[in-house]
């Protein structure tokens, strides 16, 4: 959201009633609020997001509901949860499953970049690689039935923007890593979600003006038909009602 806003903004799966999430935030000195992706945890009592510019997954706790209170909590600092420190790592993408966060980031070296899948507890801590592979990871989404978690990268040794993606995942014990479950004739993409009820993952290529879907096991990879010149960058998918939602870049508004 626009920094002077510093909001999350949370709505119904049709649209309607759009709101914004409210919490005490205060900022650190010349900080602004870029939260890129948020959750809120099952039970919402935090909400999580993704700071930019301090490459960390922040959350804070959300104000406890009570109507018959009239007394404003005061604002406090954020708190880090991972990321952040001075070893330069980028985390890119986040989601909560249960009591676990998993996170993708990843590290530029002397040699390319490099990228991990990680999962640690809600507050931080037990933190755990899943996985790494030479590349950098665009995106993530859990296969919350089947256990498991996926990824969008940009392959290294590419330059051809319409064959450079691929698709990897892992369970989530960090076993059974595969990195090139999907790696031919796909686009740079941007983000991925899961639909563990219908069987599907869902990714968008912003750079090819695509959105895509395939099998749990790679398989069957076609494209989702677009009305109109659309340029799809974040996805999210509802199962449960069979449907899909995206951003699109080039309809979006311009900021006031």
């Amino acid at each position: 959201q626009r920094d002077r806003d510093r909001t999350i903004v949370r709505a119904n799966f049709d649209g309607s009633s759009l709101q914004p999430i409210e919490f005490p935030l205060v900022l650190e000195q010349d900080e602004s609020f870029r939260a890129d992706v948020a959750a809120v945890t099952k039970d919402e009592k935090f909400v999580y997001w993704l700071n930019r510019q301090r490459n960390r997954i922040e959350r804070i706790e959300l104000p406890r509901q009570d109507e018959n209170s009239s007394e404003q909590e005061e604002p406090r600092l954020p708190e880090r949860i991972v990321g952040g420190k001075h070893v330069p790592v980028y985390p890119v993408d986040f989601a909560i499953d249960g009591d676990s966060l998993f996170w993708a980031e990843y590290v530029p070296t002397r040699s390319g970049t490099q990228s991990r899948i990680r999962r640690a507890k809600l507050d931080g801590s037990q933190e755990k690689t899943l996985a790494t592979f030479s590349a950098k990871v665009t995106g993530l989404a859990l296969d919350r039935a089947g256990e498991t978690v996926f990824w969008t990268y940009r392959k290294s040794a590419s330059t051809d923007t319409k064959t450079a993606g691929a698709i990897g995942r892992v369970d989530y014990e960090g076993a059974q890593q595969q990195d090139d479950l999907i790696n031919k004739r796909i686009g740079v993409p941007s983000s991925i979600a899961v639909d563990s009820v219908g069987g599907q993952i869902y990714w968008t290529e912003p750079e090819s003006g695509f959105l895509r879907t395939a099998q749990l096991d790679g398989s069957n990879v076609r494209k989702v038909t677009l009305r109109g010149d659309q340029e799809p960058s974040s996805v999210a998918v509802d199962g449960a009602n069979q449907r899909l939602y995206w951003t699109d870049l080039r309809t979006a508004p311009e900021a006031e």
